[in-house]
């Protein structure tokens, strides 16, 4: 899994790169947005929540920016804090501000 081989005859597979996945025996595509892959992957996998990718072909994700959170898996986009409450790099659930404070 991971690996193909395009051409007939030849001795070793070649391994699909990261951010592409095997989707037959001879041929790796692109992991959509929200997905990625490492090397030699046979399927991508989705961007946990407080993390996402808005790009095809992604070898890993990146964390929510301060001010901002991803609640869901395979995000392609983050969302912002809503008003009263904050959100750190990496936030899935926004946190409510103290009494006293917003």
């Amino acid at each position: 899994a991971g690996t193909i081989t395009e051409n007939e005859g030849l001795l070793s597979c070649m391994e699909c790169d990261a951010g592409s996945y095997s989707v037959s025996s001879s041929k790796c595509e692109l992991c959509p947005a929200g997905l990625f892959s490492d090397d030699k992957a046979a399927v991508c996998s989705p961007c946990t929540a407080g993390t996402y990718t808005p790009h095809e072909g992604s070898s890993g994700c990146l964390l929510s920016p301060a001010g901002f959170y991803v609640d869901s898996e395979g995000a392609v986009d983050f969302k912002k804090c809503p008003a009263g409450f904050f959100c750190g790099e990496g936030t899935v659930t926004p946190t409510d501000c103290p009494a006293g404070s917003y």
